[in-house]
């Protein structure tokens, strides 16, 4: 029967009988470890290795024997990251798959350390790049693993300042909205109700300048939703010195309410409404007639937004 095996390697038969997994789904029978040996198999052309990798997706999505197996075997789900994040993370048709592989890896484990050493690599790339584009992928399990539990995000917070202030600097070197969209995707559930007074004030500040800016001259609809989100978070528990900072220009000497005031203005609904509620939500929240009185008075000085 180890003949008929698909996916074989030939190193199989050395392989432990704990890596066969029967899955009627798949063929029948599987060797676990000879899914990763093809995988990270750097001979073998990088199309044919992402339908294995695709495989391993199923499996460990839908198969809780082949799920247990990465759960109680730690170096084999950081060699899986490893695989995962290395040449399949710099081929834009292979991203997906890749990071949903590492989703489930990390979502399986429930491991810090390996959260953690996922987090690190992200810091690394950054650090050496300097360029966010380039890491997107990175971003992108970020955010989903974000938006799975808000664990992730106390983790983040208190062990990864330096990473999100890197990342906040590094934005203002970007106008690649897919990535900015990502980035700010990421801070949507780090300034969600229960993690907002873990970021500290350093951070909060750079979010909120970056908000402002990127708010009045966002060209994607799925960025400007997304900021607003971000914005709509950050109003359901601010206070008065917050109000403050949000109202202040940015370092490019852009408002918030202008950016506001140009999505009231498009013919997207969704912003009209979303807008709406932040300039609402700000009205409500502020207590300084000043704030009040620069929403009110504003106008725009630029066209209309599609």
């Amino acid at each position: 029967m180890a003949t008929q095996l698909p996916y074989m390697t030939q190193r199989h038969q050395k392989h432990d009988v704990h890596w066969m997994v029967v899955s009627p789904a798949h063929s029948g029978v599987l060797c676990v470890a000879c899914l990763v040996e093809q995988v990270e198999n750097d001979e073998t052309p990088l199309v044919q290795r992402k339908v294995v990798l695709s495989l391993l997706s199923s499996l460990l999505e839908e198969n809780g024997e082949v799920a247990a197996k990465f759960e109680e075997n730690l170096l084999l789900c950081r060699h899986m990251i490893d695989i995962a994040t290395g040449s399949f993370f710099k081929h834009d048709q292979h991203v997906d798959t890749a990071v949903k592989v590492c989703q489930l890896i990390l979502e399986t484990a429930e491991s810090e350390d390996l959260v953690w050493y996922t987090t690190d690599k992200l810091h690394f790339q950054l650090q050496d790049t300097q360029d966010l584009v380039s890491v997107l992928p990175y971003l992108v399990l970020l955010g989903r693993l974000l938006a799975i539990s808000p664990a992730y995000g106390f983790h983040i917070l208190h062990k990864h300042e330096s990473l999100l202030l890197l990342v906040l600097r590094l934005l203002n070197q970007t106008s690649d909205e897919d990535c900015l969209c990502s980035v700010i995707y990421v801070f949507i559930h780090l300034l969600d109700d229960s993690l907002q007074s873990d970021m500290s004030l350093d951070v909060r500040c750079g979010v909120y300048q970056v908000l402002v800016s990127l708010l009045d001259n966002a060209q994607t609809l799925d960025l400007r939703l997304n900021l607003l989100a971000l914005l709509k978070n950050i109003l359901k528990n601010i206070d008065e010195e917050s109000v403050k900072l949000l109202m202040a220009p940015s370092p490019d000497n852009r408002y918030l309410v202008m950016g506001l005031k140009k999505m009231l203005i498009t013919k997207h609904e969704m912003l009209q409404t979303a807008s709406a509620h932040c300039v609402k939500a700000l009205m409500s929240h502020s207590r300084d007639e000043s704030t009040v009185t620069q929403i009110l008075e504003s106008d725009l000085a630029g066209e209309s937004v599609d």
